[in-house]
């Protein structure tokens, strides 16, 4: 899964991401910046990142 997610944040950073791909991801609540210090370890951190991308 972190492969796959990697390989998303690479596309779009590349611009080669499609929109409609984008839209659903972030529909997910995708995550598109992961700094160390936000994601923490494991899932707990994961959860703690996703939830603040979410503005819970």
């Amino acid at each position: 899964m972190g492969i796959w997610l990697s390989n998303q944040r690479s596309a779009k950073a590349k611009n080669s991401l499609s929109a409609d791909r984008e839209k659903k991801l972030n529909e997910t609540g995708m995550v598109w910046r992961v700094s160390l210090t936000t994601c923490g370890s494991g899932i707990s951190g994961w959860r703690s990142a996703t939830a603040q991308s979410m503005g819970i």
